[in-house]
C-alpha cells in the first residue's frame, strides 16, 4: 500500500520538496477508485508508514473553510439567482448550478443520516468531473452573490447531554486528564503507549481516565497544534509539544475558562427559552454573540489583558463537542482539508523497500490476530463463562506475547496469523500434496500468485466448485474463469 502512495507523492511533487493536497487527491493519483473502501484512512495509514521510514515528514493540516451556510431555500431559487448574476458567464452558469445542486443534496443527506454537515471541495471536484480551482472559483462567487453564507450560526442541544452539572462534570474530568497529559510531556518527547498512559493516570488518582478519553484528547491536541504525535503499528506513541510548557498550559487554562463560561451561558439561555425551543432544549446562538458577552463581562480569563478572538471561541466549542460535554450543530460547511507533506527523499529512483514495510506488516498482522482473539473469546463465553473472564483479564494485564503463548500454543499460534478461519483453511488446503503446499507457502518469490491459483483450482475443480471459487478469491485472482461459471 505505501508503495503506490510513495509513487503518487513523487508524481505530485516532481522536484518540489513541499506538497499540500487532500487524501483523496493522493488516492486518485495512486490509481484508487471508488471501489476502495475507506480511502482516506488507508491513505493516512500509508503516509504514516512513509514518515516512519524517513521518506516524508508530515506537517500540520491546512484546512480552509470557503462557506459556512446555504442561504437559498431551494434549487429553483439558486438557479434563478445564478442565471441572473453578472458574476457568472454562460459557460460558468452550468457548473455553478451543478455545484449548488450537489451542496443542497449533501446538506439534506447529512441531516437525514445525522452526519457531519459539510461538503469537501476535493470531493465535489471529483464527483462532478471538474477542476478543483473551478469549484473554488464558483464557490467564492456564489458566496459573493449571497447564495452561500459566511455566518457562524450554531445550535446547542441541551437535553441530549443532560443537566448543567453533568456537562460541567464531564468538562472537569477531561480538563484534569488533559492537564495531566500535557504536564507529563517532557521538553524532547514522551514515548509511551495508550495503555501505559492510561494505567499511569489511573494510578496517579485520575480514576475516570480511559484509553478512549486519552485518544479523544490526543486527537484534539494534534488537530489544534498543541502537540505532535507519531504512532507505530503496535500503538507505541511519541508525543511532543509544539510550544514550551508555560505557553501550552496557559493556552489550556484560557480554553478551560471559556468552556466553563460557555456551558453556564448556554444553560442559562436554555432556562429562559420559550415555546418550541424550550420544549426541545435547543439553544440557537452565534460565535460572535458568545464572544461579545465574554469580552463585555468582567471575567478574569486572561493574565495579560488581551481580548478573546473568534478562533478562541471556536476552539473551546470544538473541545466541548469532542469530549461530549455539549452536542452542537453548525452551519453547512464547504471546506478543503489539505495535508502538508514535506518530502525528505528527493531521489525519484528510490523505491519503497521490503524492510520499510516491516512496521506496517506488523500492524496488519496484529489486526488479523485480534480478530481471532475476539473469536476465541466468543467461543469461551459459550463454553465456560469463568474461563472467558480469565481470558479477558489476562488479555488486558499480561504482556501480549506471553498472552499469545498461553492461549494459542503450537499450531494455533500460526493459525491466528492467517486471514482465514482454521476450518476454511483445512477445507482449501488439507488435501494438497507436499509440492503443492510448498507453492502455497512460498512468500518470497515475486511471481507465485498464478501458480498458487492453478494448484488450488486443480485440487478442487470440478468436485467442489464453490471451494475453487473461494480459492481464487483467497489468492487474489478475481478474473479466474471458474468465477464466471
Amino acid at each position: 500500500m505505501p508503495v503506490r502512495r510513495w509513487q503518487a507523492i513523487k508524481r505530485l511533487t516532481h522536484n518540489k520538496s513541499r506538497l499540500q493536497c487532500s487524501a483523496l487527491e493522493i488516492a486518485r493519483q495512486a490509481g484508487w477508485d471508488d471501489s476502495v473502501a475507506d480511502i482516506e484512512t488507508r491513505v493516512r495509514t500509508a503516509i504514516a508508514a512513509l514518515e516512519q521510514s524517513g521518506y516524508i515528514e508530515r506537517g500540520n493540516n491546512m484546512p480552509h473553510v470557503y462557506a459556512t451556510g446555504i442561504t437559498v431555500r431551494n434549487m429553483d431559487e439558486a438557479r434563478q439567482r445564478i442565471a441572473s448574476s453578472s458574476l457568472f458567464d454562460k459557460e460558468e452558469v452550468e457548473n455553478a448550478v451543478r455545484i449548488i445542486k450537489s451542496l443542497i443534496s449533501q446538506k439534506y443527506i447529512s441531516r437525514a443520516q445525522d452526519a457531519e454537515a459539510e461538503s469537501r471541495i476535493d470531493y465535489l471536484a471529483d464527483i462532478l468531473g471538474l477542476n478543483k480551482h473551478e469549484v473554488v472559483s464558483a464557490v467564492g462567487r456564489m458566496r459573493q452573490e449571497g447564495i452561500l453564507g459566511d455566518t457562524k450560526d450554531i445550535s446547542a442541544f441541551m437535553q441530549d447531554v443532560g443537566n448543567e452539572r453533568k456537562a460541567m462534570h464531564k468538562l472537569e474530568c477531561f480538563a484534569k486528564l488533559e492537564q495531566y497529559v500535557l504536564s507529563n510531556i517532557p521538553d524532547d518527547a514522551l514515548r509511551i503507549s495508550y495503555k501505559q498512559l492510561n494505567d499511569k493516570a489511573v494510578h496517579d488518582g485520575l480514576e475516570e481516565s480511559t484509553e478512549k478519553h486519552i485518544r479523544t484528547l490526543l486527537y484534539f491536541l494534534v488537530v489544534k497544534n498543541y502537540t505532535r504525535k507519531k504512532e507505530d503499528g503496535i500503538q507505541n506513541l511519541i508525543i511532543s509539544r509544539q510550544a514550551d510548557m508555560k505557553n501550552t498550559l496557559a493556552r489550556f487554562e484560557k480554553r478551560l475558562n471559556i468552556c466553563r463560561f460557555a456551558i453556564g451561558w448556554l444553560y442559562a439561555r436554555a432556562a429562559n427559552a420559550e415555546g418550541e425551543a424550550a420544549k426541545n432544549g435547543v439553544v440557537n446562538f452565534s460565535v460572535v454573540e458568545l464572544l461579545n458577552d465574554l469580552n463585555a463581562g468582567n471575567h478574569s480569563l486572561f493574565y495579560n489583558g488581551e481580548e478573546l478572538k473568534i478562533e478562541d471561541i471556536e476552539e473551546a466549542l470544538l473541545y466541548l463537542s469532542k469530549i461530549g460535554a455539549l452536542k452542537l450543530e453548525g452551519g453547512f460547511l464547504v471546506l478543503y482539508n489539505a495535508m502538508t507533506i514535506n518530502r525528505k527523499q528527493m531521489d525519484n529512483r528510490v523505491r519503497y523497500k521490503q524492510d520499510d514495510y516491516r512496521m506496517l506488516n506488523e500492524f496488519y498482522k496484529q489486526k488479523i490476530q485480534q480478530i481471532h482473539i475476539v473469536g476465541e473469546y466468543a467461543n469461551l463465553m459459550v463454553e465456560n463463562y469463568d474461563a472467558a473472564l480469565r481470558y479477558v483479564h489476562d488479555y488486558f494485564n499480561m504482556d501480549y506475547r506471553l498472552f499469545i503463548d498461553k492461549y494459542f500454543k503450537g499450531d494455533r499460534a500460526r493459525e491466528i496469523e492467517r486471514n482465514i478461519s482454521p476450518a476454511k483453511f483445512q477445507q482449501l488446503f488439507n488435501d494438497l500434496s507436499e509440492k503443492q503446499k510448498a507453492i502455497i507457502d512460498d512468500h518470497a518469490s515475486r511471481c507465485i500468485v498464478e501458480h498458487a491459483v492453478v494448484v488450488l483450482f486443480v485440487a478442487h475443480w470440478p468436485q467442489d466448485r464453490e471451494a475453487a471459487r473461494r480459492a481464487c478469491l483467497y489468492t487474489s485472482w478475481p478474473r479466474c474463469c471458474c468465477l464466471k461459471t
